[in-house]
């Protein structure tokens, strides 16, 4: 080990390192909001009624 171990008192992440990891969750939210909430789209035309629906294991 070349570096001491963190101190106690040391949080594990930064306050600015926690405000820049949401940046990439908030355009993840933005860009998936959008596409399902865009007219047209499979999830505006039939909406799911049970979470399995999608699947079909009749064959």
């Amino acid at each position: 080990m070349r570096r001491p171990p963190r101190r106690r008192d040391e949080p594990l992440f930064s306050k600015a390192l926690m405000i820049w990891s949401l940046f990439p969750g908030l355009m993840v939210f933005g860009v998936l909001a959008s596409v399902l909430s865009w007219p047209g789209t499979a999830a505006c035309r039939k909406p799911i009624r049970q979470p399995f629906e999608v699947i079909d294991v009749r064959q």
